[in-house]
Order: structure tokens, then C-alpha cells, then sequence
């Protein structure tokens, strides 16, 4: 599992994730805290090792997986995904996050993925659809 991206609702993307817009967002982030600069690389080299896995594993022709919400940080995060995976000949799939669902028998949930417990995923799995060219 890899979790893409990092604030990609804010700021410009245009010069990739690592460029100098992207540096300056991170910091801007990161410099509250005591010696940020050691935590934001940390995190720039995290997102690079996503980045490459994802491409990598789509230039093996792997199927990947795309969970996706209504936030804006997800469905920018997936268009950016869709971008960076448009001439990959992997499988692409989708699931969309329900605008409600029934997590026990007398609860209905509203939220993002990450309201989701994660032993309880495979219940949406029958939403999965793929990724029209198109997207």
C-alpha cells in the first residue's frame, strides 16, 4: 500500500513534487517544528519512493488500486496519479468512497477512507471499477 502524494490540494505541482514550489509549501509545513529540515527531507524522500514504486509496479504491467474520496486532497491526489500512470499499461481500478455507508447494523458513516477501520476495506471492494482512459 502506498499512500500518494503529500498535500496535493495545496500549491503548484507543475515542477513535480520535490521542485522548488513544492520545497517551499513543505516548508512552510514543516518549519514549526524544532530542526524541520531533517523531518521534511525525510518526507520528500518518502514521497520519491512512492513515486518510483508506483511507476515501477505499473511498468511491470501490476494492477494498482486507486481508493478514492470526495476531500479535495484525494481527488486531487488521484487525478495527479492518473497523470503520472496515462501511458502505463497496467490495470487501473477505482473504488469511490460512498457518500454514506452502514458500518454495523445501526450506524450510517459519512467521511474519507481514513474513517474507515482497516479490517473493514473488502467490504467496498464491489464498488471497484476501472479507470476509463479518459480520467
Amino acid at each position: 500500500m502506498v499512500q500518494f502524494g503529500f498535500f496535493n490540494d495545496i500549491g503548484n505541482i507543475q515542477d513535480g513534487f520535490d521542485g522548488s514550489d513544492r520545497r517551499e509549501l513543505y516548508k512552510r509545513f514543516f518549519s514549526i517544528m524544532p530542526g524541520y529540515e531533517l523531518q521534511m527531507e525525510q518526507t520528500i524522500r518518502e514521497i520519491q519512493y512512492d513515486f518510483e514504486r508506483i511507476v515501477g509496479e505499473s511498468e511491470k504491467e501490476i494492477s494498482i488500486r486507486v481508493w478514492v474520496d470526495s476531500s479535495p486532497y484525494s481527488v486531487c491526489g488521484y487525478f495527479c496519479l492518473c497523470d503520472l500512470l496515462r501511458h502505463a499499461k497496467c490495470r487501473l481500478s477505482k473504488v469511490v468512497m460512498p457518500e454514506y455507508w452502514q458500518d454495523d447494523e445501526n450506524t450510517m458513516s459519512k467521511g474519507g477512507w481514513n474513517s474507515v477501520h482497516p479490517g473493514k476495506f473488502y467490504q467496498f471492494l464491489n464498488l471497484e471499477k476501472d479507470v476509463p482512459q479518459i480520467e
